[in-house]
């Protein structure tokens, strides 16, 4: 037990300092750029951060681009999250009193795509990359359908998005929580099932940037 709460910390930890230090170098760069390309340099350094540690850590054993056997059940999943993005987004531009959020969604074109685009890569590195299979790889025992180390991103994910709160209105943010949840749990299960990050990769640039379908 008390192994894999080292590991828990230590991964914990590791996801602190480099995100610190993401913040730090953001908020140090802010009086010269735009919040556009403060945010795509943000990513961009978190990604490349942590694609470094996959590597460091990983050595190789972590499987993150296997081929694809793909299952019929997995598009009933995709469906799914498709469904529950869109009504949301949709409700979501048309009733919303905070009409900040709703006009970002409509007015994302140019640099804002590029940044949605390296936003959901860096979130997947993250997330499925290191995170996730980090956790599995030290802990024994993952045959549950929700691996633990799915479990242990999706918290973090959920925590790293409480800012809805400050661009959306009460009941949207709470609902696009929700969402959050489910499609981090669901994007574990096919990262646990088909070991490939890509096809996630994908995934989560076609859910974000439908708000602007």
């Amino acid at each position: 037990m008390k192994l894999k709460t080292n590991i828990y910390i230590k991964v914990l930890i590791l996801f602190i300092i480099t995100f610190a230090t993401g913040v730090a170098l953001r908020q140090c760069l802010s009086t010269f750029t735009e919040e556009a390309l403060l945010e795509i340099f943000f990513k961009s350094f978190l990604a490349t951060t942590f694609v470094f540690l996959i590597y460091l850590f990983s050595r190789g054993k972590w499987d993150l681009f296997t081929p694809v056997k793909w299952k019929n059940k997995y598009w009933i999943l995709i469906l799914i999250l498709i469904i529950l993005f869109s009504v949301n987004n949709y409700f979501q531009v048309l009733y919303s009193e905070n009409q900040y959020y709703p006009e970002m969604i409509k007015s994302a074109l140019g640099i804002s795509i590029i940044g949605y685009i390296i936003s959901s890569t860096t979130e997947e590195i993250i997330y499925r990359g290191f995170l996730q299979p980090f956790i599995n790889a030290n802990t024994i025992s993952n045959f549950s359908v929700i691996s633990r180390g799915n479990l242990f991103a999706t918290a973090l994910f959920f925590l790293t998005h409480l800012g809805f709160f400050t661009v959306m209105d009460p009941v949207f943010a709470v609902l696009s929580l929700v969402n959050v949840i489910i499609y981090s749990l669901i994007a574990g299960y096919l990262f646990d099932r088909t070991k490939n990050i890509f096809v996630l990769i994908v995934l989560h640039i076609f859910l974000v940037h439908d708000k602007n379908l």
